[in-house]
């Protein structure tokens, strides 16, 4: 009595749909659960009348294949009494996502309630459509702007470039046949003047849009850029890899350059750190990369992350890595150095 008393409370007091069964079988017959009851919900979702099921198997009332998942479930329950759940499409009922809860409450019964989540699997669905969208139009504008990138690089380096090396030699043409001391002075000034522009644009072109990206890799870039960025104002920067580099899907290994590069360059400009570490490690599903300075760290509570110098942010930085499935990180704290971690999936380059 008191264990109907249970599952009357049960049965009752819920709206949704819901079934009750009890449990057969068990030692040398496999185990299977008849119907007792269900409501009127419960028949409205699955489309049955009371006559159709009560008293007969479960088995015998679900047995079409795209059934299984739900009767491996309910089977589950009834063999060992322990609670379990699943969700899928519904199966008699076009359209309807549903989950199930499966229990026990009493010895030899189960209880079965069905939530209607129809609504929130397609809000999800179109949540991942969106996301989708916005991954695709992160690469797009990351290889647009790449392009951008390396149109500019190779007009100061094949034009620009070029044009200002010829003059650097006319000049040091020229102060060999000059013979005045003040002309010859005058020559040698321009000549340095040039020589430190040629530097500046050979420079900014490593950085806009780095040929060793293409060339080497993100590995060699990163090292590259850590000598490039530090080598001669007294920072120490290093740079370590974890794993064997794999060719990348380019928009990836362009995003990662660009932030990191972002980063470095904040930390040139406003760490005023001693040491840089920068890392990659190499996985099979995704590629990591730290950046981590002993500079002044900033405090990171409110909405102090600081911008980078191109004013793009590190807000921005972790929207732009969310797009395309990855992560960024920030741990910072006043004068305890911050570290930066990217991640990212590892997507095949396409051949």
């Amino acid at each position: 009595m008191k264990n109907d008393a249970i599952l009357n409370a049960i049965f009752t007091s819920i709206y949704a749909p819901v079934a009750v069964y009890h449990v057969t079988g068990g030692g040398d017959e496999p185990v299977d659960l008849i119907y007792d009851r269900a409501n009127r919900a419960y028949l409205e979702l699955n489309d049955f009348a009371q006559e159709e099921i009560i008293g007969r198997r479960y088995t015998e009332v679900c047995r079409d294949e795209t059934e299984e998942p739900w009767m491996k479930c309910m089977l589950k329950v009834a063999a060992t009494g322990t609670a379990d759940c699943c969700e899928g499409m519904c199966v008699r009922r076009t359209g309807y996502y549903v989950s199930l809860l499966a229990f026990s409450p009493v010895a030899g019964r189960v209880v079965a309630i069905v939530r209607d989540l129809s609504e929130w699997h397609k809000s999800r669905l179109n949540l991942i459509e969106k996301q989708e969208l916005l991954q695709k139009l992160t690469t797009r504008l990351t290889l647009a702007e790449e392009r951008t990138r390396r149109d500019i690089a190779n007009t100061l380096h094949d034009g620009v470039g070029f044009e200002m090396v010829t003059m650097l030699n006319s000049l040091r043409s020229l102060r060999e046949k000059t013979e005045g001391r003040d002309a010859k002075e005058l020559l040698a000034d321009n000549i340095s003047r040039m020589e430190k522009l040629i530097e500046n644009t050979r420079s900014f072109t490593f950085e806009i849009s780095p040929p060793l990206l293409y060339e080497a890799g993100l590995d060699a870039t990163l090292e590259a850029c850590c000598g490039h960025m530090f080598g001669t104002n007294g920072v120490k920067c290093d740079f370590r890899s974890e794993g064997t580099e794999i060719r990348i899907a380019e928009d990836t290994k362009v995003l990662l350059y660009q932030m990191a590069h972002e980063i470095l360059v904040n930390v040139a400009k406003h760490a005023k750190a001693r040491n840089v570490l920068v890392m990659t490690r190499w996985g099979a599903k995704k590629v990591q990369l730290f950046v981590r300075d002993d500079g002044v760290g900033f405090d990171q509570s409110g909405d102090n992350l600081p911008s980078t110098t191109s004013g793009m942010g590190l807000f921005s930085i972790r929207e732009r890595m969310s797009a395309i499935g990855g992560q960024f990180n920030v741990i910072s704290e006043p004068g305890a150095g911050t570290t930066v971690s990217l991640i990212a999936p590892i997507r095949p380059a396409v051949r």
